[in-house]
């Protein structure tokens, strides 16, 4: 049997082809080395992660020193391999570090050509460590391909307000589960060489706002926060986690008057002092809202510097990247900027940005993507897709007869695996002419699965609409919640509910549809086993641990917090 610290045995890659580090290394007399033959400028420009358009962050590695360069957007593996060459060939002196968000594989920032990965709640939803762990392994096998050897992942936020979803980036609402998840994860990227960074300490799941646009408040005592909030990141901390990112909310019982990223009391008094923490501090973009609009960038990534935090996060253009450095230079001491470049530079040699090996482009291309990689991740996939409800005994559907698929969102991605028609409505709240005519293409097929979306737990009124109104067509219907799991609250009655944990929206941009899950909504909608369970409360019918596939009920695990009945 697997332990909750095994990595599956996937033929993801040859060996050879991901070189790793020379063991025993003495890092800190690598980092102790090039610091010594540093200049000021070299030196401060450690402290600054750069994203946003390409030819700034290009610019900002080149003029500014900056020590890590984010990826985002990238089409393909080739292009990916691409521009981490590109950044170490600008980067002077110093050895740049690639990164980027990957929290759902390597698809996350490289669209095509690699293995897209259940979302953190599906991996909740499945429940097993070992699957986490290799989600990470095939993740960190892609990512060293394209010369990237950090990613802003796992998320370890323990969703604890049901009435304001995180969305599907959290594994789930029970501290223990996402513990366990997070720690799994650590310790495979680490094991594949890939820094892990942790986010988003204290944690982001009992937010009242989204810290992308405003600065979220918890209310939330100490005891509790030690209870729900903490624990994940304790288990990072344990795990090894050599990299942790701050988040913007502010904790009224720890420092009621700064977030977390720009608190002393926070980073260095508990997450240093308390939790013991001695690796990288990297913060949320400091170009966000919670930040922004109170602070200001610059004066922010001062702050968080001072606070204890070792990088800024900035994905702005080059103008921003520029001020906050010179701040930097200008406003803390050369010790102060000593101590934070030391740690990146350990991080760097134990990553093995100072080996200076180029990207294969064409290497990537070929391996990543491959056949063992994609099987693994959709057997992953559909052991988190969760039948939350099959009293109607729609499901599964039969593969001969003509089926349509309808919604709001990836429906035509969902009916290309399901062999479907498909129909989607204009935006996230269909009209009553749009029902109408999904009502009418209902009417002359035999089966239809409606894709529902929400990014909170409110489901648009029109897509509740959209359901009923199928149901009574008297065609055979089941729905599946894209989003979050709790679309099926505004549906209660309709008899036939998958929850796939596929999509979420954290821009107002649709990011690309994640084929790996819904191939595994397909399988399952045509009679494969469903093996994931609610990693969330839902309601009184439906409690965490909830599965109308599961042979009996899974008790409340302990820590989690129901809403009140």
């Amino acid at each position: 049997m697997l332990t909750s610290t095994a990595v599956l045995a996937v033929p993801v890659l040859p060996a050879a082809a991901v070189p790793r580090t020379a063991p025993g290394r003495d890092c800190a007399a690598v980092a102790e080395r090039h610091l010594a033959t540093m200049t000021p400028e070299q030196k401060v420009g450690q402290l600054v992660m750069v994203g946003g358009p390409r030819a700034d962050v290009r610019r900002a590695v080149a003029e500014l020193h900056a020590g890590v360069a984010s990826l985002s957007d990238a089409p393909d593996p080739r292009a990916a391999a691409e521009y981490a060459n590109g950044m170490r060939a600008a980067a002077t002196g110093v050895p740049i570090l690639v990164g980027g968000d990957f929290e759902h594989g390597a698809a996350h920032n490289i669209r095509t050509g690699t293995t897209a990965l259940p979302r953190p709640m599906g991996l909740g939803a499945a429940r097993d460590p070992a699957k986490a762990a290799t989600a990470a392994g095939i993740t960190a096998a892609e990512l060293r391909l394209a010369g990237v050897r950090l990613t802003l992942a796992p998320v370890a936020d323990v969703e604890s307000r049901p009435d304001r979803p995180f969305g599907v980036r959290s594994f789930g609402q029970d501290p223990e589960l996402v513990s366990r998840l997070t720690a799994a994860q650590v310790r495979a990227y680490r094991a594949a060489g890939v820094a892990a960074a942790v986010k988003h300490f204290p944690g982001h799941g009992g937010a009242d706002v989204d810290a992308h646009l405003e600065l979220p408040t918890v209310d939330a005592d100490r005891e509790t926060l030690e209870r729900t909030a903490f624990p994940p990141f304790r288990a990072a901390v344990a795990a090894g986690a050599p990299v942790l990112m701050t988040a913007h909310i502010l904790l009224t019982a720890i420092d009621p008057e700064l977030p977390a990223t720009l608190s002393p009391a926070v980073v260095s008094g508990v997450l240093r002092g308390d939790l013991g923490y001695t690796g990288v501090v990297i913060t949320d973009s400091v170009q966000m809202g919670a930040i922004r609009q109170r602070w200001g960038v610059v004066d922010g990534s001062v702050l968080a510097i001072r606070a204890g935090a070792d990088v800024v996060l900035s994905t702005g253009p080059f103008t921003d990247h520029a001020a906050i450095t010179h701040a930097l230079r200008d406003r803390l001491s050369p010790e102060r900027i000593e101590e934070s470049a030391a740690r990146v530079l350990r991080l760097k040699c134990v990553y093995g940005a100072f080996d200076r090996r180029p990207a294969d482009p064409e290497l990537a291309a070929a391996l990543s993507g491959t056949r063992g990689a994609r099987k693994a991740a959709r057997a992953i996939a559909r052991d988190s897709i969760t039948v939350l409800d099959n009293s109607s005994g729609a499901l599964p559907f039969r593969r001969d007869a003509r089926t349509l698929v309808a919604g709001v969102l990836d429906t035509e991605a969902l009916a290309r695996h399901l062999g479907a028609e498909w129909w989607q409505a204009g935006g996230a709240d269909p009209t009553d002419a749009e029902i109408a005519e999904a009502v009418a293409r209902a009417r002359d097929v035999d089966q239809v699965l409606v894709a529902t979306y929400a990014r909170t737990a409110a489901l648009p009124p029109g897509q509740a609409r959209l359901v009923r109104a199928l149901a009574a067509t008297g065609t055979r219907v089941a729905a599946v919640s894209i989003g979050v799991p709790h679309d099926v609250t505004a549906y209660p009655d309709l008899g036939a509910a998958l929850a796939a944990y596929a999509q979420t929206f954290v821009w107002d941009t649709q990011p690309p549809a994640n084929d790996t899950v819904l191939g595994a909504v397909a399988d399952v909608v045509f009679g494969a086993r469903a093996g994931g369970r609610l990693p969330v409360h839902l309601s009184e019918e439906l409690p965490y641990g909830h599965s109308a596939a599961a042979p009996a009920p899974v008790a409340q695990s302990p820590g989690v917090t129901r809403p009140p009945s």
